[in-house]
């Protein structure tokens, strides 16, 4: 199932160009997943990626490690986000989107693994 669909029914929020979704240091304890639109990630001051894949999770990692927001999402166009506020109890009663996100934050992790392999040598 993809993740808009398991979103259904949840509040999404509008943000307008260069406005904050979540900044890097907040705790918020919110998941949010991108419905339309576009983001960049940026992590102390540096741009990391630009994201148009509908479906893209942020705050995941905030949310199951009980931590502040590892980097900053804000919207590079118009956007529409879907925000689950209490994502621990969401993730914890729907197992369907738990694998999903632990799909994505599994493949970020080998695209990490795969690029530190390729330009760092011991």
């Amino acid at each position: 199932m993809h993740m808009l669909e398991l979103m259904d029914g949840k509040p999404v929020i509008s943000y307008t160009t260069g406005e904050i979704v979540m900044k890097q240091g907040d705790k918020t304890g919110k998941l949010f997943v991108l419905k339309t639109g576009a983001v960049e990630v940026v992590k102390n001051g540096s741009i990391i990626s630009t994201v148009t894949e509908t479906g893209a999770v942020f705050g995941e990692l905030a949310a199951l490690l009980d931590i502040y927001h590892t980097a900053t999402v804000r919207a590079v166009e118009d956007s529409t986000l879907y925000v689950v506020d209490d994502a621990e109890d969401f993730l914890r009663s729907n197992p369907e989107v738990t694998f999903e996100v632990a799909r994505k934050v599994a493949l970020r992790f080998v695209e990490m693994q795969s690029f530190l392999f390729t330009h760092l040598t011991i």
